[in-house]
């Protein structure tokens, strides 16, 4: 075995995280990609090995060093692991490419300018293009503030279906499509928010909270989490946010004062418990029609709340209503499906983690909302085993 076939680009695994103990086994994490891998404890140790290594013979001797039971079998468990993290994407560098050049930003007149505050600090936001700069006009209603801000976003849209967006002390990024372009906006603002603290993570997940109880709402987009979390509000209990949910580093998640994003597959759902609902203005993200709902203050959570529980939805008209209870692993796992994720915003997952081995966890499939309604007051406020 020629070892020099296996060596890896640096690039990419200067970028994984240090191994994680989680629910009794190691979890291997590469935060850029949104990428976990489990591992044994040979695994971990090999993982360590190649973090750190500069070659593969390098890793291979550390891992000899560090667990010697397994030295004779030391290039046999390398060219598994190595095989197996390959087809997994783990040895892909992220992405870069040169932005397409546009003109200078005190030059384009911004179809929206104003200043927004989610959290510590407040970001002045720039969108050029009125589609994106409408949608964005609606979600912020009741965050924009007249304070002198402590950083920036700028979203240009440089052809029909790509952006640019870019931030104070961030890179830029291409996005392809409206949809993309909010919700990459959003979350820059979102991460911006947390000032010089930073968020432990960002969850693709809507957050609702009543009494001592708070629950993560998740699921891939379409799901339903938003309706299921505005229905929730219109029968007591309160927002703490909308599809991104960011998580400080006490284990809380932090109260964002956003409007709920309501699909027109959940109009007819929540029109009869917000009527204005119907009033709002229509916007065409992609192939999806949207309204943004705002609520007021008596249905927002204002202080930092722990996860309770952690829920992943799926509304299926066609489906029998049921609920299983997931394991902090079985959870954690539907994060990384590439149907929904988590950005990991410190250097390791472990506060991220230690709220699923915390929480208690369930997936449940619905036909309607009130069978949603009648689940979660059955397992959550019910506290059924």
């Amino acid at each position: 075995m020629n070892l020099s076939d296996f060596d890896f680009p640096l690039e990419a695994v200067r970028e994984w995280s240090p191994a994680i103990a989680f629910d009794g086994r190691w979890l291997g994490i590469y935060p850029k990609l949104n990428a976990v891998v489990e591992l044994n404890e040979s695994g971990k140790q090999l993982w360590e090995a190649v973090r750190v290594s500069t070659s593969a013979s390098e890793a291979v001797s550390l891992y000899c060093a560090s667990t010697p039971c397994r030295a004779p079998y030391a290039l046999a468990d390398f060219a598994g692991a190595h095989d197996r993290w390959a087809r997994m994407g783990l040895f892909s560098p992220p992405e870069t490419f040169d932005p397409p050049t546009v003109c200078c930003s005190s030059q384009i007149d911004w179809d929206f300018r104003q200043v927004v505050r989610l959290g510590a600090t407040s970001a002045e936001v720039r969108v050029f293009g009125k589609s994106v700069a409408s949608a964005l006009s609606d979600i912020f209603e009741d965050c924009l503030v007249y304070d002198r801000p402590s950083s920036w976003i700028e979203l240009v849209q440089v052809s029909d279906r790509h952006w640019l967006l870019s931030g104070c002390n961030e890179g830029t990024r291409v996005l392809l499509g409206e949809g993309n372009a909010v919700g990459a906006c959003v979350g820059l603002a979102i991460r911006l928010s947390a000032g010089n603290e930073h968020w432990k993570a960002l969850f693709h997940a809507a957050c609702v909270s009543k009494g001592d109880h708070t629950v993560l709402l998740h699921g891939e987009s379409g799901a339903g989490k938003s309706t299921l979390a505005a229905a929730l509000v219109a029968h007591g209990w309160q927002l703490v946010s909308e599809d991104i949910s960011p998580l400080g580093a006490a284990g809380l998640i932090q109260p964002m004062p956003l409007a709920v994003s309501t699909k027109s597959g959940g109009w007819e759902a929540l029109n009869e418990f917000f009527p204005s609902l119907s009033e709002r203005c229509l916007h065409r993200l992609g192939r999806k029609w949207v309204r943004y709902l705002p609520f007021p203050e008596e249905f927002r959570a204002h202080d930092p709340c722990r996860p309770t529980h952690v829920v992943k939805v799926k509304y299926d008209a066609h489906s029998i209503a049921e609920c299983v209870k997931l394991s902090p692993f079985e959870a954690l796992n539907y994060f990384f499906d590439g149907r929904s994720y988590i950005d990991f915003e410190a250097e390791n997952g472990s506060v991220a983690f230690s709220m699923f081995n915390e929480a208690r966890s369930f997936a449940i499939q619905y036909g309607c909302t009130k069978e949603a309604l009648s689940i979660l007051d059955r397992y959550i406020l019910g506290s059924a085993k």
